[in-house]
């Protein structure tokens, strides 16, 4: 039986490498489609893929449960997305949020207090932290949810490389977005200069190829084109995600080596190349 592509049901499949599991003994069968040119591994190509995520997910949560308290800290980082979201949306402000994996709702306390804020969030003790924050959290996938009406922005951050079905999320969108609102996605982007550099290396794992945790990598391309039925996109940007730091370790240095990156991270002028692998895309709803 042929391997049918997951995005857009192709059968021109290519096996592209073996890759290791970060959480066990596992390999998973990288597939490439020759026709979307997105890449995905399958959950069910191991029978304990399933058990494997639920000990990692429960796992992260435990763990989160010392890290994570009701204290709130601002964030340079989650400050300049609500800044370039307010810039792109077009007339009449912005009054509701909707942040899908919403995790503690760090994001959603940059809105200020007069915007109706909306998490969904599946995990107990996230979602539990989030309503004592004040944040109104659905706790359920959000293509079962149901919600009064669309909002303004919707953001789905590091959610969709995580999904069996992701078309299921995608599909929800419009009807989650007011016309004129924003929608902002954030996933792994592996058609970048760091990970094939990493490529090269048949040794060497790319941290975003970690099944059965990530299953799903997307091109710019084919997300803006998936969605354009419904969506313009108006912005993108590749960025470290925090996580590049050419100076590291280096005593005095380091400092200066963070804010270099935060710099590139914020210009536009870099962060439109295809250098570094977190890729967010800024959509209107038509």
């Amino acid at each position: 039986m042929s391997m049918v592509c997951k995005f857009c049901e192709s059968e021109h499949v290519d096996d592209l490498r073996k890759i290791q599991s970060p959480y066990s003994e596992e390999k998973y069968t990288l597939y490439e489609c020759r026709d979307c040119k997105q890449r995905f591994f399958r959950m069910d190509e191991r029978e304990n893929s399933r058990d494997i995520y639920k000990k990692l997910y429960d796992g992260q949560a435990e763990k989160n449960k010392n890290i994570y308290g009701l204290e709130f800290t601002t964030s340079k980082y989650w400050k300049n997305e609500v800044k370039e979201i307010t810039a792109l949306h077009s007339g009449g402000g912005i009054h509701s949020v909707c942040d899908i994996g919403c995790r503690t709702g760090d994001f959603l306390l940059h809105w200020p207090n007069r915007v109706e804020r909306v998490g969904v969030e599946l995990s107990e003790y996230a979602s539990g932290v989030a309503q004592q924050r004040g944040i109104h959290v659905v706790r359920d996938f959000v293509e079962n949810a149901s919600f009064d009406h669309p909002f303004d922005v919707v953001s789905c951050y590091a959610l969709l490389e995580h999904l069996e079905q992701p078309k299921l999320v995608l599909d929800t969108f419009s009807r989650m977005c007011n016309q004129g609102g924003i929608l902002v996605i954030l996933v792994p982007a592996f058609d970048t200069w760091k990970q094939h550099k990493i490529w090269k290396n048949e040794n060497e794992r790319w941290h975003m190829y970690s099944p059965p945790e990530h299953l799903n990598f997307y091109t710019k391309e084919w997300l803006a084109e998936y969605l354009s039925s419904d969506f313009e996109l108006l912005h993108y940007k590749y960025t470290t995600g925090g996580m590049v730091n050419p100076l590291r370790g280096i005593p005095l240095l380091s400092r200066v080596g963070s804010r270099l990156m935060w710099v590139w991270d914020i210009t536009r002028f870099t962060n439109q190349r295809p250098v570094f692998d977190h890729l967010y895309l800024y959509l209107r709803r038509k």
